[in-house]
């Protein structure tokens, strides 16, 4: 039996690579020499490194028995994955595997707790040595206090262009809510990178949090140069339930941050929460202000929940109303809306079609689009009846000029599982950045 060219397992692996999990892809690896070896590169780009000492041991060895696949990894995630009564990781063999690796341009620190800062010298040891990093993502860490987060990136030895912070801080007790609030340590502006340079950021993620005075004050602190930010993605969330609207300074912080990266911004996703006001002060700041107008070279528009049910068709409709006509003077090219959408009965189906669908494709009519995306994830509780065809049919009928323009693209997906997604089809979705985890596509959207 002949093999298939080289050409076509190079695509097949690629487009594998993109969609499938790392044990298929392990699979794959066994067919052949020459499918194993272009394998590696896609199952060695990220390595995942437990915050034990036997996790980072472990490491060690193993990069020592196989030096040739160091240089394929160039993403690291650090984990707190550790077994109760497992020895924490210590300063040497933390500093020993981040010299092995000090190549790696992805940084990814997630879910560990370090509110009795007894970890912040094994963190200096791993971080510092890793002096290419470009890109840092933080989700689910606790930290002793507030003020010490920024003390805590400050440790970056490289310039970060690529910054994601998500639930990441001083998290107040609180028993109600699926997420904690986090404390604000006030006006921050005397953290400057250990490297003395400013970070340049070209794209920043901030979750699961609210509009906080310290973040967006670092933000406009010497640290950082946003002029040339071209990617925003924002969820700000509550201090507590009775805070209904920003303070002044908040929103004195925020117009400065606007009108700071309203010249570069392309991307702006909005992640939208609960139903509250409280749960999205940014969506009221920017609906309620003057600001949208600032970001004139703004290009993709997104609006997305941030967990399952956070955004369903009608708030995800009266939200891109409210704000386009606000966008008139951007470069706009494209818009997206991904609404979840739960069918316990034909009359949902109904409610979704009498939605003011029309509206939109009048607000749409108003900028030269390449693009508008709606995916609808549909939670489906009539097993017998599937309306994914129909529900497209709803939309592109209810938005004849988009439809007639072909720039419409229409993608309904079916899930009976919240937990089991599936990826929309167009590429450019791939690329979004969900802005938090527990969303179940943040695997397959989000992660590198």
């Amino acid at each position: 039996m002949n093999s298939p060219p080289l050409e076509l397992v190079y695509q097949i692996i690629d487009i594998v690579a993109k969609d499938s999990s790392i044990s298929i892809l392990n699979n794959c690896s066994l067919v052949s020499r020459a499918w194993c070896q272009y394998t590696r590169p896609h199952i060695f780009r990220c390595i995942t490194i437990s915050r034990s000492d036997t996790g980072c041991k472990n490491w060690v060895r193993r990069l020592k028995e196989a030096p040739h696949l160091i240089p394929l990894i160039t993403q690291v995630l650090l984990v707190d994955n550790s077994k109760q009564g497992q020895s924490a990781w210590s300063v040497g063999p933390a500093q020993e595997v981040a010299q092995m690796l000090a190549h790696v341009h992805t940084l990814s620190i997630r879910d560990f707790d370090d509110s009795a800062g007894d970890f912040v010298d094994h963190h200096r040891a791993f971080i510092s040595n890793l002096p290419k990093i470009q890109a840092l993502n933080l989700y689910h860490i606790q930290l002793e206090s507030a003020e010490q987060l920024f003390p805590f990136l400050s440790i970056m030895p490289a310039s970060i262009s690529y910054l994601s912070l998500r639930n990441v801080g001083c998290h107040l007790p609180y028993d109600y809510w699926e997420i904690q609030p986090i404390c604000d340590a006030g006006s921050i502006s005397d953290h400057l990178p250990s490297s003395g340079d400013p970070w340049r950021l070209r794209s920043l993620t901030l979750s699961s949090t609210e509009l906080r005075k310290d973040v967006f004050s670092w933000l406009l602190s010497p640290a950082f140069h946003l002029s040339g930010l071209e990617s925003l993605s924002l969820v700000a969330g509550f201090q507590d339930d009775a805070r209904v609207h920003l303070d002044r300074n908040i929103t004195a912080l925020m117009d400065h941050f606007v009108a700071t990266i309203g010249s570069s911004l392309c991307n702006l996703t909005l992640g939208v929460r609960g139903e509250g006001l409280c749960d999205n002060l940014h969506i009221a700041y920017f609906t309620s202000t003057s600001v949208l107008p600032q970001l004139a070279s703004l290009e993709t528009l997104t609006l997305v929940s941030e967990h399952r049910r956070g955004l369903n068709a009608r708030r995800a409709l009266t939200l891109a109303n409210k704000l386009l006509p606000s966008l008139h003077a951007s470069r706009l090219k494209e818009i997206a809306l991904v609404i979840d959408f739960d069918v316990r009965s034909a009359s949902d189906i109904q409610a979704f079609s009498a939605l003011p669908w029309h509206i939109l494709d009048k607000n749409i009519a108003a900028f030269t689009l390449q693009k508008v995306l709606v995916i609808v994830e549909i939670n489906n509780s009539i097993a017998t009846t599937n309306y994914n065809e129909e529900v497209v049919a709803i939309v592109e009928d209810a938005m004849p000029c988009a439809h007639c323009q072909h720039i419409l693209n229409v993608d309904a997906r079916e899930v009976r599982n919240m937990f089991i997604f599936t990826k929309a089809a167009n590429s450019s979705v791939r690329d979004l950045q969900y802005p938090h985890e527990r969303k179940a596509l943040h695997h397959q959207w989000v992660e590198h």
